[in-house]
């Protein structure tokens, strides 16, 4: 099962997040992402916060509620993604993750390890990125041919890599954290493929660029 969960980064393409959303999602709300769903029209399952950032009935937008402590450790976020976990979601895509305050969008793109090590799947996603976390096994990307990608370490020191049909291929090299040397390589195939033999590595597949 697939766990939307809308956040509250300022300046959100409400379009799109309407764009990503499907019949089957199970969507979460992480505090001040209420907001946005009550604009579109659409009603989450959950929504999740200490609601420092959100004013209004919320139970007439949402199913359920769970509210935080202001005083707390965790993020909004991280608190929907465990809710999540607790009913079964393997997938994550989070959307109005990225924007306004930097050390709000590096906490988001961090979970995407927690998801990760987690043994699931999570995407960041905006109308013009997809950002994704790889941590050691092979990966598969199809019908992406003629779009940019880039991939650095994360959390580590470097990442072993390798890369099938792509601009520049690798074949168990070396991307050190130090450079960004990892920036603007292609898919040159339908299929494609990349291999993280140790480390931790974020990828990001640019939306909108083609060759």
């Amino acid at each position: 099962m697939r766990c939307v969960i809308i956040c509250a980064a300022p300046n959100t393409d409400l379009a799109f997040i309407k764009s990503q959303i499907k019949d089957d999602d199970y969507i979460i709300c992480a505090d001040g992402g209420l907001e946005y769903a009550r604009k579109l029209g659409v009603k989450p399952n959950l929504v999740v916060g200490d609601f420092d950032s959100f004013r209004g009935d919320k139970a007439e937008i949402a199913e359920k509620t769970i509210t935080l402590d202001t005083h707390k450790d965790e993020t909004d976020t991280l608190c929907c993604i465990n809710e999540g976990i607790k009913i079964g979601c393997d997938t994550f895509l989070l959307l109005s993750a990225l924007g306004g305050r930097f050390d709000h969008s590096f906490a988001n793109v961090s979970l995407l390890q927690y998801i990760a090590d987690k043994n699931c799947k999570g995407y960041i996603k905006t109308e013009n990125e997809t950002v994704t976390m790889l941590k050691e096994g092979s990966y598969r990307f199809e019908n992406l041919k003629g779009k940019t990608f880039s991939l650095f370490p994360f959390a580590c020191d470097k990442a072993v890599v390798s890369y099938k049909n792509t601009e520049y291929p690798l074949e168990n090299a070396e991307v050190l954290s130090s450079t960004a040397v990892g920036i603007s390589n292609i898919f040159t195939d339908s299929k494609s493929e990349i291999t993280i033999h140790s480390g931790y590595a974020l990828l990001f597949i640019n939306e909108r660029e083609q060759l």
